[in-house]
């Protein structure tokens, strides 16, 4: 069993760097980490410790899951909302698209964006299921759970070399 969860835990940290992007600079924080199931897994797990410790009562499966629809609503939403922004990108033909010089700067600031829309929309879920969960005060557990899971999630992918700086 132990072989099986090692060769588990090297196939998901082995990962490789896009050469070059396909999506719109503002939706790498949706995108890349796909690339990284890694960090995808470390996400669950932290926001799940973080609302577990907040809501002691409720059984873990119950916490997982609400950190699953969280995160998910999050990642729809911020996902549509990334194509209404700039793509970073630029013609060099026909119907050719580069990267531009302004990709990685775009990209950068899609993190950021995507904090603060995970805070709002995951505190959202999170308020949705108060009375479920026994939370005290859903959006600063948001605050906390998102902070926590996004320093987790860039320290990751920068070892990985997929964060855009």
């Amino acid at each position: 069993m132990k072989k099986y969860l090692l060769a588990l835990l090297v196939l998901l940290s082995s990962t490789s760097a896009m050469a070059n992007a396909i999506f719109p600079a503002f939706a790498s924080p949706y995108v890349v980490p796909a690339f990284f199931p890694l960090a995808l897994i470390a996400v669950l797990c932290i926001e799940t410790i973080i609302y577990k410790l907040a809501s002691k009562k409720t059984p873990i499966f119950q916490v997982f899951l609400l950190a699953g629809v969280a995160n998910g609503a999050s990642w729809i939403t911020g996902f549509i909302i990334s194509f209404f922004l700039p793509s970073g990108h630029i013609s060099v033909g026909d119907q050719a698209f580069i990267m531009g010089p302004d990709f990685k700067l775009y990209a950068s600031w899609g993190y950021v964006i995507a904090y603060v829309l995970s805070v709002i929309i995951e505190g959202f879920v999170v308020k949705a299921s108060v009375k479920k969960m026994h939370f005290n005060s859903p959006f600063p557990l948001s605050f906390y759970a998102n902070s926590a899971s996004y320093s987790a999630l860039v320290v990751l992918l920068w070892s990985q070399e997929l964060m855009p700086i």
